[in-house]
């Protein structure tokens, strides 16, 4: 016949001898007790794990929404900058066109500052597209995150109820204290 440890913690007694000469005496009816609590506790620990991984998970979702957000305001910032330098480089071509004695606003100097026009544009749509694909990104990360953390929190209710379930089987199986005729 196995010991109530051996029945609790299936433990096998040749790995540890001291286990058969165990006699807990008047605290033998009490350690199936001692197991569910253990498996509480154990509950408790693994529902607090899923917890906060789901409340890393949701801080995370914060930080990639957060992250897309700035990454789209800096490149708007960038598109405002690109206008202005934009602005002041034709203006600077036009005044050295027109201390050159040169009519800017026919031939060569008009398709140079044209030209000058277009690149800057196409920097500035490209600051946009930026802007645009960082918050995108930002924000599926964020959902993706936030999805995490709920099957986190479930997976903790989960292995929580294992556990406990697990200890409370454990003390009610056949040959434990708790079953024993005359066990109190």
């Amino acid at each position: 016949m196995r010991t109530l440890i051996e029945d609790i913690y299936w433990v096998e007694t040749e790995e540890i001898p001291f286990l058969r000469s165990a006699n807990f005496g008047p605290f033998a009816a009490i350690m199936p007790f001692i197991s569910i609590l253990g498996s509480g506790l154990g509950a408790l620990g693994a529902m607090n794990q899923g917890k906060t991984q789901a409340a890393i998970l949701q801080e995370n979702a914060n930080v990639a929404r957060l992250q897309g957000t700035m990454t789209a305001q800096t490149e708007k910032a960038k598109q405002l900058d690109l206008s202005e330098q934009r602005r002041k480089m034709i203006g600077a071509q036009i005044a050295k066109y027109g201390g050159a004695g040169v009519d800017p606003g026919v031939g060569t100097p008009l398709d140079v500052m044209a030209d000058t026009y277009k690149q800057y544009e196409r920097d500035i749509q490209y600051s946009g597209y930026t802007g645009e694909v960082a918050l995108t990104t930002g924000q599926y990360e964020a959902s993706s995150d936030e999805w995490a953390a709920g099957m986190t929190k479930t997976s903790g209710l989960l292995n929580a109820s294992g556990t406990l379930l697990g200890g409370i089987s454990k003390a009610f199986m056949p040959g434990s204290s708790l079953l024993a005729p005359g066990a109190s």
